[in-house]
Formats: structure tokens, sequence, C-alpha cells
């Protein structure tokens, strides 16, 4: 069965799960996550770390986000 699970983590950030019943989730996922990454660095985010396909972005209020980005 297809849903999404949004929930605070332990360190109080949100994290958001789709699972669904067809397609590639993790493909979704990263969808989800370079969205967010070109939203973040639109509104004066900036990139302070990147290692493989993981991206660390400090948005315009200070808060960290490690993302998961497309190569390229």
């Amino acid at each position: 069965m297809a849903g999404f699970t949004l929930r605070r983590t332990a360190d109080g950030r949100w994290s958001l799960r789709a699972q669904g019943c067809c397609g590639n989730v993790d493909r979704w996922q990263l969808e989800y996550e370079q969205a967010l990454l070109e939203q973040l660095l639109a509104d004066g985010g900036t990139v302070t770390a990147r290692a493989g396909d993981r991206v660390e972005v400090v948005d315009r209020k200070g808060k960290h986000h490690s993302l998961r980005a497309r190569e390229g």
C-alpha cells in the first residue's frame, strides 16, 4: 500500500518517507531531496560540503541540511 510518513527525528529535523507499491521509492526520495536542495539554494542557502552524492547545505536561517544530489 502506498503512503507517506512525516515525522520529526530525535534531533528535531523533519523526515519524509515515501512508500509506494509501484515504482522506485529511492528515485522518488532523490527527486524530493533534489527539489529541496534547489529551493534552499534559491532562497539564499549555501553549499558547505560535498562528498559523493551527499551535499551539506546551510539555509539562510543557519539550519544545516544533509541531502542527496544528482551528479552534474
